[in-house]
């Protein structure tokens, strides 16, 4: 699982440099995707933790065609025992209702692509208006993110981490009620 992000990170900049054409980015992602459910299937990792019912919706930004990252951080939160739900190509309407419908302890977005911080902090201030779980966490993430750490907080969510393991860890904290942190890595 360590070496999926790295890889599709790479396919990205190959892609940018325009060494690699639509063929070879889909037929890599797809097998990135293949080796991601093969990890998922083969872990065998059943976690059976009292008061561990923690909830997690997982998106990438509405508009956004890019999932493989949000599918990584899902199946990383899955398999440490969150219930959990992830939109792959999400409108904003059906993110909203969604989350005015089911009481999700956390959502996770994930912005791959140049998105004005204006649209950020109105998506966020959505999610907390219409979530029926008035104490809904948020944690934004992905190579938007990474690239300026503190728009996490400037945009209104609780925090961020620069990879899945690391988003996990932040999560339990938050979910346990700790204070919003930028980021679970030094």
């Amino acid at each position: 699982m360590d070496l999926l992000a790295p890889s599709a990170r790479a396919l990205g900049e190959l892609w940018e440099a325009d060494r690699c054409d639509f063929v070879d980015v889909t037929v890599g992602l797809w097998r990135l995707h293949e080796v991601m459910r093969e990890c998922g299937l083969n872990s065998g990792v059943e976690i059976d933790i009292p008061g561990k019912n923690h909830s997690a919706l997982f998106s990438p930004m509405p508009g956004e065609q890019h999932n493989f990252g949000t599918l990584m951080v899902e199946e990383v939160f899955a398999n440490a025992g969150w219930q959990t739900e992830v939109l792959l190509e999400p409108q904003r309407h059906e993110l909203i209702h969604l989350l005015a419908e089911r009481p999700f302890d956390l959502v996770g977005l994930t912005v791959s692509c140049n998105c004005p911080s204006a649209i950020l902090t109105d998506l966020i201030t959505a999610i907390r208006s219409v979530s029926k779980n008035s104490k809904v966490r948020v944690l934004i993430g992905g190579p938007r993110i990474n690239a300026e750490p503190s728009l996490a907080l400037g945009v209104g969510a609780d925090g961020t981490a620069e990879d899945a393991r690391s988003a996990l860890a932040l999560a339990e904290r938050l979910v346990a009620g700790s204070q919003p942190v930028i980021s679970s890595v030094p």
